[in-house]
């Protein structure tokens, strides 16, 4: 009996010792005796840095297309032109008017933007023109930045509205119309009242303190050279612009007989009279 409680005791021993051996054995890794424990599991990324928004003014956008008038210059600079290379260019400054007139401008620019191309207003002018029986014209440059349309010359009565039937002298047959042709003619026209016109776009200012009188044939001959018989297209990029204006000058004449012809300066009648009676103003305005 002693025997069997000693065995029972060294079996419960070994028993023990075996359980402690098989657990250390356990929590050792293959072929490292040396015992780890498991890896933390990842840590989360850090959260990102808060944002800070800077309280400062806006700086100007230096692209920024804001609209800033720059002084107007004579164009011929911008396009290049060369006015000594200019043909059927009209002599600059004409002959003094019996009277004259700047017209209004949105006359003149209406439905057509602030600053038009000179192109668009000489069409507007000329097909007013047109429409008010001016059918043949003569047309000159005025440098590199404007225009002028001389009206064939026309009989009037004396308050300025045309003389119906004999407004216009016909030309002879084959001949081509000029302004010098019809000016010389009227040193032989039936006596009466007369009147030619030239339209100038231009920005420079017309003065007729600056003009030279008109005293006989020389210079009335002298007014223009001979023009071309159809609009002549400018730059595409010549503008009427803020500068511009477009001035009527009217030339009045009293013809009392062969070689005697007065130049009625200044005239009895306004410019403005001149224009609505001719039937010109009536056609612009209808045009807006």
């Amino acid at each position: 009996m002693a025997f069997r409680r000693k065995l029972t005791k060294a079996a419960l021993l070994g028993a023990v010792a075996v359980l402690a051996l098989g657990a250390a054995g356990c929590s050792a890794p293959l072929g490292d005796g040396a015992p780890t424990s498991a890896p933390p599991p990842p840590q989360p990324p850090p959260p990102p840095p808060p944002r800070i928004v800077e309280n400062t003014p806006e700086r100007p956008d230096d692209n920024a297309s804001e609209e800033v008038r720059a002084p107007e210059e004579p164009q011929a600079m911008i396009l290049g032109c060369d006015p000594d290379l200019l043909e059927n260019d009209l002599d600059w400054p004409p002959p003094a008017p019996s009277t004259y007139v700047a017209l209004p401008r949105p006359l003149l620019t209406a439905g057509l933007g602030a600053s038009p191309p000179l192109n668009d207003v000489g069409r507007r002018v000329d097909d007013a023109l047109d429409a008010a029986g001016y059918t043949e014209k003569a047309y000159f440059t005025v440098g590199c930045d404007g225009w002028a349309i001389i009206t064939r010359l026309e009989r009037i009565g004396v308050d300025g509205t045309p003389v119906e039937g004999q407004r216009f002298d016909p030309p002879e047959a084959g001949e081509k119309w000029s302004l010098t042709g019809y000016i010389s003619r009227l040193f032989y026209a039936p006596p009466g009242y007369y009147r030619q016109i030239i339209f100038v776009a231009t920005p420079r200012e017309v003065d007729p303190e600056d003009m030279a009188e008109l005293e006989g044939r020389e210079q009335l001959e002298g007014i223009a050279e001979e023009g071309a018989d159809a609009m002549i297209e400018l730059d595409p990029e010549s503008t009427f612009t803020q500068a511009h204006k477009l001035y009527a000058l009217i030339y009045e004449f009293r013809a009392e007989g062969e070689e005697n012809v007065e130049v009625r300066r200044p005239s009895p009648v306004e410019a403005t009279a001149h224009l609505t009676r001719s039937g010109i103003y009536p056609e612009l305005d209808g045009q807006d």
